[in-house]
């Protein structure tokens, strides 16, 4: 049977999960578990729901760095770390882009790179091109 009944218990012990890195997908999926529509109501009831869940969310992001260096420290076969690590890199560039996302600058330099030249250019008038 699905709960749907909210107890604070209930939504302390998910926003538990959250902050170990599990999705909310995985988590509602489980017996016993609200569906996700369910938990995501919960946290619009109140501000405080709110920022329970959002400090969860955040404290996720560092349980999947951990993986991370975890899977990149003992994972015997290389191929299949590179994909458990690609795939949690993925996950956080996704859930948050300002920090984890790719940061493309782009920079602007002169001949030799130095500073860039301005060249002031006259413009004839149509009427004194030769023809």
């Amino acid at each position: 049977m699905v709960a749907s009944t909210f107890t604070q218990a209930l939504f302390d012990k998910i926003c538990d999960l959250i902050a170990d890195g599990k999705s909310v997908h995985e988590i509602c999926e489980a017996k016993g578990m609200p569906n996700r529509r369910t938990f995501h109501d919960w946290c619009r009831r109140t501000p405080e729901l709110q920022a329970k869940y959002d400090a969860a969310y955040l404290m996720g992001e560092q349980s999947i760095l951990d993986d991370i260096q975890y899977i990149a420290d003992t994972e015997p076969d290389p191929a299949k770390a590179r994909v458990r690590v690609d795939s949690r890199k993925w996950t956080l560039k996704v859930r948050n882009r300002k920090v984890y996302g790719d940061h493309v600058t782009e920079e602007l330099t002169g001949p030799n790179g130095g500073p860039l030249q301005v060249v002031r250019l006259r413009m004839t008038p149509a009427e004194e091109l030769p023809e």
